[in-house]
């Protein structure tokens, strides 16, 4: 008899900017372990001007373990610098 162990675990990733210098685009990814994926993805922006828009699309039936983000603007510190994925 073969029993299958599934774990799921929830994750919230921050993302702050500490540099003076405003990036109109910022292109990031991520990379789970061979044996991890994503299957839903919410994304959250704490400055109304800037978008986070998520490249790779995720869903419990097609998860990921590559997903690319793109933010914009990502701008200097205290101005929009801080998203959540």
């Amino acid at each position: 008899m073969y029993i299958s162990t599934i774990f799921l675990f929830i994750v919230e990733v921050q993302l702050f900017k500490k540099g003076s210098l405003s990036i109109s685009k910022f292109v990031f990814g991520a990379i789970l372990t061979e044996t991890n994926s994503a299957v839903h993805l919410e994304t959250q922006s704490s400055d109304r001007r800037c978008t986070v828009e998520q490249i790779t699309p995720v869903r419990h039936t097609d998860p990921q373990s590559e997903i690319d983000f793109i933010l914009r603007p990502f701008n200097q510190k205290g101005k929009g610098g801080r998203e959540i994925i």
